[in-house]
Order: C-alpha cells, then structure tokens, then sequence
C-alpha cells in the first residue's frame, strides 16, 4: 500500500509538499467491512504548503484521485483501493484509522452492536433518487444549464446531508448510511453522467433532433449502470466477457438480409446469407481481449483472410457496449460486408460450376452421378472441417491468453482436427 501511495503521490508533482502519513480507513479497518467494501488509502498532506486557496488545492486533488480511481483496477486481496489525498486539518470521522507509515492505529476500533432505523434509510434515498429520475425525465424541457445548476443543487444536498449525519451520529448515522447506498447503487453516478452530458450538448454548434429510440441517455434510464473494469488499460478481456455473454442469450438476428448469432464452438460472431453459401465472415468484438472489431471471411475452399480490423470506441459501462451492440454493431458489419463483395466483382463460379464442367468431360451418366454425390460429401465435409478448424483456433486463442498449457482433452481436439474435404471428391476431381 505505500508503493501505490508514494507511485500516485510522485505523479502529482508537487514539490515542496511532504507526506505526512498514509492511513487506511473506512470498513475494512473497521468491524462493519462487507464484499462491497473498498480499501480506502488516504495520504495525509498540508494544504498549506500548497500555494493557491484551499477550496483550489482541494477541488484539484479531488480530481486528480477520481481520475486515478477511474483509470485503475488495484485491488488487495480482492478489495478495489480507493485514492484520497486528506488534509492534515480535515476533520475525519472514522472510528477506525491505521497509519500505514507508522504500522500503528491512530484510531483503534471497537467492536459494538450498531443499530439504525431501516425505514428511515430507504425512505430519505428513495426521496433523493426520485429527484435524480425528476432531473433527467426534465432535461429536454429545461436548458442545459439550468439541468447543470438542479444537477449542483442537489449535489450539494447530499454532500451537506452526509457530512452534517457525521458530525452528529458518526459513520453508522442515517444520512452517512443513504450516502452510501447513493453510491453503491449507482445513482450518484448517473447524477454525474447527466451532469456531463448536459455540459457537452451546451457547448455543442449544432443540435439534432433524435426520435427516442435514438436518445443518447437511453442506456442511462432506469438502469443501475456497471462500471466495465480490466487488468490493465492494454486489456479488453471484460468487454469480450459482455459481448460473449451477449450473443449467447440472443437468438440468431438479421441485418440487411444477413443472419448473425454466436458460434457457440469457437466464441465469435458468424455472419452468413441463405442466397450465399460460398462465404461467411466473422465480426467478433474484441476479439482476443483487443480494442478492435475484426472482420474476416471464409470461402467454401477453406480459403480465410481477414477483411478490416475497426478501431472500437471506449466503452466505461456494461449497458453502454450492450447498447452498442445493439443498434451500431450490426449496420457496421453489414455496411462492411456490401463494400467488401462489392469490391470483389461478380464472384467466381461456385464450386459446383467448375466441378461439373470437368464431370462434362467424361460423359457417361453414371460418372456425373457418382460426380454429384462426390460433391455433396465434399461440401459436408468441408463445413464440418470449417467449424472444427475454427473451434481448435479457439482453443489455441485462449490458451496463449491465459498464458496456460493444453489440457489433455484440448491437445486431443486440436491434434484430431479432420482434413478430409479434398479427399472426397475423388481422383481426378480435386
């Protein structure tokens, strides 16, 4: 815990300003820790030393922690580290403080039995997230800086409340309690998200008009939002996680006549037409943990290349990528897929054109017969070939990211992958 703390404090480049002490606090140093509890590591400074106004040195540090809480996924023993540079002066009340620097409790808790009204908890949060719903249902009818100041208001109101509940009834007060659940819940965070988005449309030149389905807040109505957090911000495993998650519970969609779903054996995206069976492509999101939209075809020679890699947008929410997936995925492949056959041309004639053109040659009925049935097993086998080839590169993708060895029933798919197709079709055919 001092790395972290002494790593964050020397990016803030602050000379002249000395650590004072490192605490933890909050409920894991305390009785009342939870699954959901944070470690929260203060690093205790002088404003003072700092030469602008406090309310200036305060609003800048604040920042500079969201900023780091945000960008990072630190977690001790499975517990997210939460950031905060505290003024020495600043009034803290937590019943339970461990200096970190000094390996001794600057407050030691106790253990006691803590008792507090439940109705009165859910009554005064479910009053305050009704005045969030109240905010955002009114922000097409009210200017977007007057959606800023109701958005500041209320903020206020809440920061008054809790630390007006700790001044009087400790951590375990009523007002420090709905404090909390505001958190947990998300709501004080969709009341910044409105807060953001009110401030963007304000400055913006243009305004458009968008129908409903449109709405670019819709995947913030009532909705807790999930915050989408990876190892690292080179690592794009938890979006794979929620695009794979997603397509499974979906059935098979359409786009512009084109039908995609989940390829349950290799974990992509599989994009084919009924008028076309010489190729399919694959539109996998990313794919192999990476912040890119591949998209790549098969041909029904077992021919496979890839046809664009798309740059994808950040996603900070489970429901905004779930969004997207919705509504911006499927006109982005499809646009993709048009522009890559319209670029080929008319396409070479099928398999079974210049299969049967050489069975022409040999003329006797039986031939082309026996001709026929050969192809029959040959477009079998070679599907059958295609979704095992696909299922080992899968196994292999996986393997490699996890940074693991095949097990024995891995090895055994991956070694037994059939290659039979040209054999089907017989001497003098393939």
């Amino acid at each position: 815990m001092l790395k972290i703390a002494d790593d964050y404090f020397e990016s803030l480049d602050l000379p002249g300003v000395d650590i004072e002490d490192v605490t933890m606090t909050g409920s894991l140093a305390n009785y009342n820790w939870s699954k959901y509890s944070d470690v929260d590591l203060h690093i205790v400074i002088d404003y003072d030393d700092l030469p602008m106004e406090r309310d200036l040195v305060q609003d800048f540090l604040k920042s500079k922690s969201s900023n780091w809480n945000k960008e990072h996924d630190v977690k001790i023993y499975g517990y997210d580290v939460e950031l905060y540079v505290q003024d020495i002066e600043e009034p803290h009340h937590s019943t339970g403080v461990y200096s970190i620097l000094n390996n001794e409790w600057n407050i030691e808790p106790e253990k006691k039995k803590i008792s507090f009204s439940d109705k009165s908890v859910k009554d005064k949060a479910n009053r305050l997230m009704d005045r969030v719903d109240e905010i955002y249902d009114e922000m097409d009818d009210v200017e977007n800086e007057e959606t800023i100041k109701r958005v500041d208001k209320l903020t206020e109101k809440i920061k008054k409340m809790r630390q007006s509940g700790l001044e009087s009834g400790g951590e375990f007060s009523v007002e420090n309690i709905v404090f909390k659940v505001l958190r947990r819940n998300g709501m004080l965070d969709r009341l910044y998200d409105i807060k953001t988005v009110a401030y963007d449309k304000s400055v913006t030149l243009e305004s458009i008009i968008v129908s409903e389905s449109e709405d670019p807040l819709q995947w913030i109505r009532d909705i807790n939002p999930t915050p989408i957090k990876n190892k690292s911000d080179e690592d794009f495993d938890a979006e794979y996680d929620i695009v794979l998650s997603y397509f499974n519970k979906q059935p098979t969609r359409e786009e512009g006549g084109w039908k995609y779903s989940n390829d349950v054996m290799s974990g992509s995206v599989m994009w084919s037409q009924d008028t076309q069976n010489d190729i399919i492509f694959y539109a996998t999101p990313f794919w192999n943990g990476e912040s890119i939209l591949p998209i790549e075809y098969q041909a029904d020679m077992g021919d496979y290349d890839t046809v664009v890699n798309i740059d994808l947008p950040k996603f900070h929410y489970k429901e905004e990528l779930v969004d997207w997936l919705e509504n911006e995925y499927p006109k982005i492949v499809h646009k993709e897929i048009v522009e890559f056959i319209g670029d080929m041309g008319p396409l070479p004639e099928s398999v079974n054109e210049r299969l049967m053109g050489k069975v022409k040659k040999l003329k006797p009925k039986e031939e082309i017969e026996k001709a026929k049935l050969s192809f029959k097993k040959f477009r079998e086998a070679m599907k059958q070939e295609g979704r095992e080839t696909k299922e080992a590169w899968g196994i292999i993708s996986r393997v490699i990211k996890e940074k693991r060895k095949l097990t024995n029933e891995e090895e055994k798919k991956v070694k037994t992958i059939p290659l039979v197709a040209a054999s089907e079709l017989g001497p003098g055919l393939n």
